[in-house]
């Protein structure tokens, strides 16, 4: 069976021996660690004492605490990268086994935590800096003392981006990068960029459908 907070794949096998423990832990209790797992998500620090004083009643191990905070960790994390709604969310864990109060309880502040969630990992995304203009020339050789293959054109080109200029200032700088190649490589260059953007304009469709 797919999920959609889980890209439209099945649920991982862990997920669901981890959801059993989930349920172990009162309805309360569960909106006071979520609590910790949203802000261990947005500041990478967690209260792993407070947590583990929110499962005691539960009777949970120290490892099992740890699984129930990676399951629900796992389970806001997919929802917020793949942009999942409220109903969705609640329908889906319920048939994986969670009952409708913890998983109202957990869809709530993952609702409230939604937006700063996609922030977050929209901020961790690998960017490329951007191009601002492309100069080419090109050269044809006609004679030369030093070179043995002549009569062949020869290709310069400037790429200009933008970028960081430091990690400790947002302002971005220009960078300049030229570089010579001959026809040959220059044809592979350009093949290659084809196929790239090709690639690029073929997943368009279903960035805009996420």
């Amino acid at each position: 069976m797919r999920f959609r907070f889980c890209g439209e794949l099945d649920a991982p096998d862990w997920l669901l021996k981890e959801i059993e423990l989930v349920s172990k832990i009162s309805v309360v209790r569960i909106k006071l660690i979520l609590k910790e797992v949203v802000n261990h998500m947005l500041t990478g620090a967690i209260d792993f004492a407070k947590v583990t004083n929110h499962t005691a009643t539960a009777g949970l191990a120290a490892s099992e605490v740890k699984a129930c905070i990676a399951a629900l960790t796992f389970i806001f994390n997919n929802g917020a990268k793949y942009n999942v709604d409220a109903d969705t969310l609640t329908n889906e864990l319920q048939q994986l086994g969670l009952p409708k109060e913890h998983c109202d309880a957990l869809v709530k502040t993952f609702n409230e935590s939604k937006q700063a969630l996609r922030s977050k990992l929209q901020s961790e995304v690998l960017k490329l800096s951007g191009l601002t203009s492309v100069g080419w020339r090109v050269d044809y050789i006609l004679a030369s003392n030093t070179l043995t293959n002549i009569n062949t054109p020869s290709v310069q080109l400037c790429f200009n981006v933008h970028s960081k200029s430091s990690t400790t200032s947002n302002t971005a700088s220009a960078e300049r990068y030229a570089f010579e190649v001959n026809s040959d490589k220059f044809r592979a260059l350009l093949s290659e960029l084809q196929s790239a953007f090709a690639v690029m304009e073929s997943l368009q469709p279903l960035e805009q459908a996420n």
